[in-house]
């Protein structure tokens, strides 16, 4: 089982790397490649039409991103017949709409495929990123308790007149 592992889309993605390298971090997409194909979580149109959100492709070819390493996680016990039941069973649980960059990405989806193929956990410097943005948008959603927006008007962001809201024209 190898973690493949790419710069995010763009050039932007490379440089952001080259800059978060020294300090043993990263923003990037990866996927699981296991039994001769690459498995990852994403979103997209023709994802959201199909329900899931888990994606085939050829190993270090995924489609819009930019294919930087590849790491060896060990070897599963697991039978290529218990494997295509694990693929099934993950696409039903992984939902293109559940899909969140900060909560929900690729990267989380990739620990939970390793831990169930029981080989070595994702690398410290490839998952830091997303753990932290995760930790982040938990305790912003928190504070700011984005589920109940009726609560903001206290903070006066969101009962203010439109043409009284900070940069908008009256």
């Amino acid at each position: 089982v190898r973690l493949n592992i790419y710069d995010l889309r763009g050039f932007r993605g490379q440089v952001l790397n080259r800059l978060l390298r020294p300090f043993g971090a990263g923003v990037f997409h990866c996927g699981v490649e296991a039994f001769g194909c690459e498995w990852s979580f994403g979103s997209s149109p023709s994802a959201l039409a199909s329900r899931t959100g888990v994606n085939a492709c050829p190993p270090q070819r995924c489609r819009g991103h930019n294919f930087a390493d590849s790491l060896s996680l060990g070897v599963t016990e697991l039978p290529i017949s218990e494997f295509r039941g694990l693929v099934q069973v993950l696409k039903l649980e992984w939902c293109a709409a559940d899909y969140h960059v900060l909560r929900k990405n690729c990267v989380h989806f990739a620990e939970d495929m390793c831990g169930r193929l029981h080989v070595d956990p994702i690398p410290e410097h490839v998952s830091q990123c997303a753990r932290a943005a995760e930790m982040i948008a938990v305790r912003a959603e928190r504070w700011f308790d984005v589920q109940a927006p009726e609560k903001c008007a206290a903070l006066r962001c969101c009962s203010a007149p439109e043409d009284a809201r900070p940069g908008t024209r009256g």
